[in-house]
């Protein structure tokens, strides 16, 4: 019982947005099911006449709200003020570089082309030994995140310095393939007390020393790069493989170039799959039902959701395993924009649906209940601390809206 009410984890200002964010989306479910309750008629047919209007006002309603989420993304994407944002991207660049996806300077390239569109007239720059390179302010905060765990790794004895031999592998670890020579070069340079060891801040001058002078020019002038693609599987405790043939050898912005049309075709790959499997998957379903003796409720609200929404679930999961207040809260994040994404792209894909094919809108006893469940976790969102008991109420609303759904319907509901 004391760990049900002692033990948690500590919330975030993203989260509670991440809840106002998702009743907002909700808003289109109104448009269809407040006039819903009130027209009636003696067949499908009238109903639909009905609700028609209704239902082309939540299509609009839905696509205008999915627009304005994807612009509310692409804006925070060009700032660093959203923290869960950040952590997210941390993570991706982190694991893509440990899992030998991409080199520390195809990362960086990217970054410097981000900055280039923000910062280049802007304060924020940092000179380096009185020389002329040096590197936006926002860049190198996020190149100190990125290299931190590499440097903790071969600190073993915590005493926040590393030797040269160290140096060299973290830069291995880093896919950054370097001649033993510039490594010394390097490590010379930034070794001021000649002590044969750096601190943190030594090591992040001297990698970025190292991007500058490997970036082309030694300037920032490029326009801003698209997201990173997902993340991979957690896989902090696997051998990590190395660079990849085809991209280890190329430069870090045919690399960027590489990994982002890797990522279009995955995409392209995955969204055929979908369209080839979903028309199928419901006929699955349907026999399974008919075949079982399932009731199609049970089939529609606990196989289905199961089915499409697994990959948010899944990502979520892994997250949250590495039991850091950081991965906790970008697993809330996740699932809360999933939640946006169900309330605009997949509710406007319904109404459009509903009204080119005049259908009518039987889904009150649905609808009720999922505004039910995201109100509730609306509320919860607007804590500063989630603790155990609070997991377990919000894992029992998912039966819990099973039965609200058949009570509901039992009592004569749509």
């Amino acid at each position: 019982m004391e760990t049900l009410l002692n033990s948690g984890v500590t919330g975030s200002p993203q989260v509670s947005k991440g809840g106002k964010l998702m009743m907002i989306t909700s808003i289109s479910y109104f448009i269809i099911q407040g006039p819903a309750f009130f027209l009636s008629g003696e067949t499908d047919a009238e109903v639909s006449a009905g609700e028609s209007g209704f239902a082309l006002a939540g299509l609009i309603t839905c696509t205008v709200l999915f627009a304005g989420y994807l612009f509310y993304q692409w804006e925070l994407s060009r700032t660093d003020s959203d923290q869960v944002f950040e952590d997210y991207m941390e993570e991706v660049r982190r694991e893509k570089i440990m899992n030998g996806e991409i080199s520390l300077l195809g990362v960086m390239q990217a970054e410097l082309r981000f900055a280039a569109t923000r910062q280049s007239t802007e304060e924020g720059y940092q000179s380096m030994d009185g020389g002329n390179l040096a590197l936006p302010e926002i860049v190198m905060r996020r190149l100190e995140k990125l290299l931190r765990p590499f440097f903790d790794k071969y600190d073993d004895d915590n005493s926040g310095q590393l030797d040269r031999g160290e140096f060299w592998s973290v830069f291995h670890d880093l896919q950054e393939h370097v001649q033993t020579s510039e490594l010394n070069a390097i490590f010379e340079k930034i070794d001021t007390d000649q002590s044969d060891q750096i601190d943190f801040d030594e090591f992040v001058t001297g990698v970025a020393k190292f991007v500058l002078e490997k970036s082309p020019t030694g300037t920032i002038s490029s326009p801003p790069p698209a997201a990173i693609d997902e993340a991979a599987d957690d896989g902090d405790s696997e051998e990590h493989e190395e660079m990849p043939e085809d991209l280890a050898h190329l430069k870090p912005e045919e690399q960027q170039y590489h990994v982002k049309m890797r990522a279009a075709y995955l995409m392209t790959v995955g969204t055929a799959l979908v369209l080839i499997f979903s028309d199928p998957m419901v006929d699955v379903l349907g026999v399974l039902g008919d075949r079982t003796g399932i009731s199609s409720f049970y089939i529609s609200f606990v196989l289905a959701p199961l089915a499409s929404n697994a990959s948010e679930l899944i990502a979520a999961f892994n997250y949250s395993l590495k039991k850091t207040s950081r991965t906790i809260v970008i697993s809330f994040a996740a699932l809360q924009g999933a939640a946006c994404m169900n309330n605009t792209f997949c509710l406007g894909v319904f109404m459009f649906l509903i009204y080119f094919r005049n259908l009518a809108w039987e889904f009150s006893a649905e609808t009720v209940t999922i505004l039910l469940v995201q109100v509730a976790m609306a509320v919860l969102s607007l804590r500063n601390t989630f603790r155990v008991v609070d997991g377990v109420m919000v894992l029992s609303l998912y039966p819990l809206s099973l039965m609200v759904v058949a009570g509901l319907e039992a009592c004569g509901w749509d």
